[in-house]
């Protein structure tokens, strides 16, 4: 399969974890059996299964244009999630976006988000429900810590932010 991690084609490892009964600490049967994953066996990163679906090419531009669009949409929710928005938040979501896509981002685009997210009537989980079945651990958490920083750069964490927090969490499919 293409690796979308180290960017390789490689051989994977489907995964289907389970816990086992034992008998004098001899597994004899299955007790419970956990969703399957599949795991590059050159990086060691662990993907849905839908990613063996995943062609590279301008797919992956697509997707990545996807991907830093729902981020930035993502990260504009969260700021406008306590009422009110001011330069450092804005500061810091050009930043985070910066250090996500690689590229310079300008207040403009920042501005641009933050006004459309104003208007649209998108939940965080429709934002985040194409990409995040996509997305790698790794990836899943970026995200988070990104939303994470935007919501405590005014150095203050409140409710409305807490919750927003925890609704991403839960649409990028992460634990509790």
């Amino acid at each position: 399969f293409d690796c979308p991690q180290c960017q390789q084609k490689t051989q994977f490892w489907e995964r289907r974890p389970r816990t086992w009964g034992h008998l004098y600490w001899i597994p004899i049967f299955p007790i419970n059996t956990y969703p399957s994953y599949v795991e590059c066996r050159s990086c060691e990163t662990s993907f849905v299964p839908s990613v063996l679906d995943f062609k590279p090419g301008d797919s992956g531009e697509r997707f990545m244009a996807k991907f830093e669009r729902t981020c930035l949409n993502v990260a504009a929710k969260m700021a406008l999630s306590d009422g009110h928005i001011d330069d450092v938040e804005r500061s810091e979501i050009a930043q985070m976006m910066s250090d996500i896509t690689s590229t310079e981002f300008s207040d403009g685009l920042v501005n641009n988000a933050l006004h459309d997210m104003q208007k649209s009537e998108l939940t965080v989980q429709e934002l985040l429900a194409d990409i995040a079945p996509s997305l790698n651990d790794g990836a899943r958490e970026m995200v988070l810590m990104a939303v994470v920083g935007v919501a405590i750069t005014d150095g203050e964490f409140a409710e409305p932010e807490i919750e927003l927090t925890r609704t991403c969490g839960e649409a990028l499919l992460m634990s509790k």
